[in-house]
């Protein structure tokens, strides 16, 4: 599904793009919820529902991009407290704070972009830390 859409997103048929990612986090749940520890498959999962925020974002459906963004942040926290040093799910980390500080700003939401924005400053000094 997620190949699928990224041809979609490309072709600019962003309704068909958002279907498809749609099905993809359908079936992605589906296997997290049989082997909820998987960490390929929740970042499978993670990384559909971004994908799925930016095409809601660039439709212009901002709360949806939030809703995907927060699903995808859930992960990423919960990724990155199994393994706090792991770098990746530290970028994974902070790509998820950036995406939803953009659409709270987006929304107006100005109080809420602004606290995300420490929330991503503190991910970017635990990343500097490993360097």
């Amino acid at each position: 599904h997620s190949h699928v859409a990224k041809m979609q997103r490309e072709r600019g048929d962003l309704a068909a793009a958002e279907a498809s990612l749609a099905a993809a986090v359908v079936v992605l749940q589906g296997a997290v919820r049989r082997d909820p520890d998987n960490a390929v498959d929740l970042n499978n999962l993670a990384a559909c529902h971004t994908d799925l925020g930016h095409v809601r974002r660039k439709r212009g459906d901002l709360a949806g991009a939030e809703a995907s963004y927060g699903a995808a942040l859930a992960i990423a926290e919960r990724l990155s407290a199994r393994d706090p040093g792991n770098a990746v799910n530290l970028d994974q980390l902070a790509g998820c704070y950036h995406n939803l500080r953009l659409v709270q700003g987006e929304q107006g939401n100005l109080v809420g972009a602004q606290a995300t924005l420490k929330l991503l400053r503190a991910v970017e000094s635990r990343q500097d830390s490993l360097e």
